[in-house]
């Protein structure tokens, strides 16, 4: 999905994505809807249609969580982290607690403006949805989803 995307983008692009027939759907978004002030439902609400929605076609979730900076204040930021567990444990899908785990405020791994990652900060990122999705490959190997 493009840049600077919400929840709401995404949802409302699903179905196109969802035209390739994938075996594995890697659900990536909040994080702008956070760094602008969405109302938690409403992000909740999305990745909770968008993941009903994938494994309706039978294809496996993985659910990546983001974390806001520390002036969207202590409350928001828990419940905006806490909403991507919820949302995987209500689908029982794989959830990788942070996409920048590693990459997030290190100047070395992201660019001059400090919130997107360079070309060292994206093979640490790509690590990370690596090993977030091997164990639902080797499940769907055995049969499993």
């Amino acid at each position: 999905f493009p840049s600077h995307d919400t929840t709401a983008g995404g949802l409302s692009r699903l179905n196109w994505v969802l035209r390739a027939h994938p075996d594995i759907v890697v659900v990536a978004l909040g994080v702008n809807d956070g760094l602008r002030g969405t109302s938690l439902w409403t992000i909740q609400n999305n990745l909770d249609k968008m993941v009903a929605k994938i494994q309706d076609t039978g294809a496996s979730v993985v659910i990546v969580g983001m974390q806001l900076p520390t002036n969207y204040g202590q409350s928001y930021r828990k419940q905006f982290s806490r909403l991507y567990i919820v949302v995987a444990q209500k689908y029982v899908v794989n959830y990788i607690p942070f996409l920048l785990e590693g990459v997030a405020l290190n100047p070395d791994l992201n660019l001059s403006d400090g919130l997107h990652p360079n070309a060292k900060g994206h093979q640490i990122i790509a690590q990370t949805v690596y090993n977030g999705i091997l164990p639902v490959i080797k499940r769907r190997e055995l049969g499993q989803r």
